[in-house]
């Protein structure tokens, strides 16, 4: 059976509660990177998903080949930004939240998405 590799970006109370708790169960998914600026935070995610690499960029998340998803858990702010740089690195995207602030931020989510290149 295949794993599917998942990133964290964000780690804050829904990140820990719902999507931790929901795919530490999963047998096909494994946490593999979590990305937090926040150092306290940082240490939070080493407790609780010790198997997983902790970074304080998440652009740094990003570059590592062998995770293909990315569950965002950003501010809104960071939606937009976060949300193309992953589908720019050719990762599966999930955003917990608003797509971004506004329409034209939106729009170029869905243009990075729609991108030949990256659906694969």
């Amino acid at each position: 059976m295949s794993v599917l590799r998942i990133g964290l970006l964000g780690f804050g109370r829904i990140a820990q509660l719902v999507h931790l708790n929901n795919l530490a169960g999963f047998p096909g998914a494994e946490f593999v990177r979590i990305a937090k600026s926040d150092p306290t935070r940082r240490e939070e995610a080493r407790r609780l998903a010790p198997k997983a690499a902790i970074f304080d960029d998440y652009h740094h998340l990003l570059k590592m080949k062998e995770m293909e998803a990315i569950i965002i858990c950003l501010p809104h702010a960071l939606q937009a930004q976060s949300a193309i740089a992953a589908f720019e690195a050719g990762k599966h995207v999930y955003l917990k939240k608003l797509i971004a602030n506004g329409t034209a931020d939106a729009l170029l989510v869905l243009r990075a998405w729609e991108k030949p290149e990256q659906l694969g």
